[in-house]
């Protein structure tokens, strides 16, 4: 799906002169990065010269960005590094101006090295996508003055589309000429369910709630299902290679590994990345580390000969995990039970 989303965004930035003559693009997009890196590697991928914006900008670079780009993206880091927010002026006035560019048919492209901030989410179309370095990206996509016939044709020709993403599915027509000039056009029906599918998760991002309510169904789900389960009560006599293999309960906390993590993210690996989740997820409370600033907490305990150990883990409060049967607590609870307790023994422990 990825790659089927790269092709999409690089199609978008090369017809955006169609777009924004239609009125189809009136928010600029912004996705959450690792660093820096990932997001130049990202837009260059995608865009033939693209333009970068940082608080250090001047106001003539910024009006040349505007007045100039051709078939380009924007691509601005609102952030420091460390994901810290400038309050320049000179800065907060060129991004007030950056914002507006995409309802002059510019495409934007903000990139957050921690959270989207909630002062920009009103203004921002929220994407997950990430460099794929595929072959067939490096091929000339741009669109011929005979592809538009075409393109148009094809565009009536989706069905079910989603009021306010019909940049989306124009983009998706504009592929098909393109991928048939390059023996590709086997791969049609899947950029147009990847189009589809990508509407429903730009959907869900507007929902913060119900995303959260999603990841929790997985971890629930992994827990359930492909989980070890061990109850941290007393002296623990497992080693620590041997504890690391297992998903740690303690009063009404649960604690998981990265690598648990993100196998119980594995549905949604490829297109969310661990670090958005975890923010989603401390956000709602749900995550419990022990610094606002991080993720992790330490997982006490006491081995067979009395040693004090203080692993980092990711702590989630099982009371906040909402499943169909009530909490995630609520369904260890039942396990327990279900068990005889001998497991779980001081699971109600508080």
């Amino acid at each position: 799906m990825m790659k089927s989303k790269l092709m999409l965004f690089k199609m978008l930035i090369q017809t955006y002169p169609i777009m924004a003559d239609k009125g189809m693009i009136t928010k600029p997009f912004a996705l959450v990065v690792e660093n820096r890196s990932e997001a130049l590697s990202l837009v260059r991928s995608v865009s033939r010269n693209p333009v970068i914006i940082t608080s250090d900008s001047s106001k003539v670079e910024v009006q040349n960005a505007l007045c100039y780009t051709n078939s380009d993206a924007i691509l601005i880091f609102p952030q420091l590094a460390g994901g810290k927010t400038p309050r320049s002026v000179k800065f907060e006035e060129n991004i007030s101006k950056l914002l507006q560019a995409s309802q002059q048919g510019i495409i934007v492209l903000l990139a957050f090295e921690t959270s989207v901030p909630k002062s920009y989410i009103p203004s921002v179309t929220r994407i997950v996508i990430k460099d794929d370095n595929d072959l067939l990206l490096k091929q000339d996509m741009f669109p011929g003055n005979e592809d538009w016939s075409v393109a148009f044709t094809k565009y009536g020709e989706i069905q079910n589309k989603v009021k306010d993403y019909e940049w989306l599915y124009l983009s998706t027509a504009f592929l098909y000429p393109v991928l048939c000039r390059m023996g590709k056009e086997s791969l049609y029906l899947d950029i147009v369910n990847t189009a589809h599918d990508w509407v429903r998760e730009m959907e869900l991002f507007k929902d913060s709630n119900g995303l959260v309510s999603l990841f929790c169904e997985y971890i629930s789900d992994y827990i359930e299902n492909f989980a070890e389960l061990f109850m941290l009560s007393g002296r623990v006599s497992l080693s620590e290679e041997e504890l690391e293999r297992k998903v740690c309960i303690k009063q009404h906390y649960l604690y998981l590994t990265q690598n648990q993590f993100e196998q119980a993210l594995k549905e949604f690996c490829n297109e969310f990345t661990a670090s958005n989740v975890k923010y989603l997820l401390r956000d709602a409370n749900v995550l419990c580390p022990d610094s606002n600033k991080g993720f992790l907490s330490q997982m006490r305990y006491f081995d067979s000969s009395g040693n004090g150990h203080r692993p980092y883990r990711l702590r989630f409060d099982m009371q906040s995990i909402t499943v169909d049967d009530g909490t995630l607590y609520d369904v260890i609870s039942k396990l327990s039970l279900q068990k005889g307790g001998d497991a779980y023994e001081g699971l109600y422990d508080r």
